[in-house]
């Protein structure tokens, strides 16, 4: 028998609410017991429990609905499948392999973005960008959840379902790596730079500038990240 992984409680709650799923004791619709009771039954903190819910929101397994309660979502096996284990992250060559990665797609999907968008999505692209802005400064919490929106509404309106499905299921990934960045003082600034000038580019329908932005963006992501390995603080670019 092979050695069992040490989890993290937040790792010990998705998984128990997974196999829930997996063998049927969990419908699509059911509502979840009350953090208080989930607490105690699991014998976790309720703000372990609201961490794992925010990484099964991210996963499309539960849906949160204010003053109702915590929801089962029609689960597909896509979503079931995104859940690679942020456990990766720990491994500095997984680190540098995924913003690899990144860059391989993600300067495409920015490019098709130009070719692609409608001008309803450059709103909602705007707009979230606009939203990065305001809350930079006051709940990073908030940020770094609008920071993965702005990447994936990037790569829906490039309309490319192949593109969209791989970064979907790198969500949980992307979502652990952005907070990483997030921890240096100025990873918020840097991040809207970046952004506004994706965004620029998107609106003067010119992909090349695009893709060039984007790689300037992940570059920035990667330089951050590896100084941070090194514990040294990031170089302001």
């Amino acid at each position: 028998m092979g050695q069992l992984r040490r989890v993290s409680a937040c790792e010990s709650v998705v998984e128990y609410i997974k196999n829930g799923i997996i063998d049927g004791r969990l419908k699509p619709g059911d509502r979840l017991p009350s953090e208080q009771r989930l607490s105690e039954l699991l014998g976790v903190s309720r703000g372990t429990l609201r961490e794992a819910f925010k990484k099964l929101q991210l996963m499309g397994v539960v849906a949160v609905k204010q003053g109702e309660g915590t929801f089962v979502t029609k689960v597909s096996p896509g979503a079931m499948m995104r859940s690679l284990s942020p456990m990766l992250l720990m491994d500095h060559s997984s680190i540098l392999e995924l913003i690899e990665a990144r860059k391989i797609i993600e300067a495409e999907t920015a490019s098709l973005c130009c070719l692609r968008a409608s001008p309803a999505e450059i709103e909602e692209i705007e707009a979230i960008l606009k939203a990065m802005t305001e809350c930079s400064n006051l709940d990073l919490e908030h940020f770094d959840e609008l920071d993965i929106e702005f990447h994936m509404r990037l790569a829906k309106a490039a309309k490319n379902r192949v593109l969209l499905r791989i970064l979907e299921t790198l969500r949980d990934l992307l979502f652990e790596q952005i907070r990483e960045v997030l921890k240096d003082p100025e990873g918020a600034t840097r991040a809207c730079k970046y952004h506004r000038q994706i965004y620029s580019a998107l609106v003067d329908r010119d992909p090349k500038l695009a893709k060039r932005h984007m790689l300037a963006h992940l570059k920035n992501v990667e330089d951050t990240l590896v100084q941070m390995l090194l514990h040294e603080k990031p170089i302001e670019s």
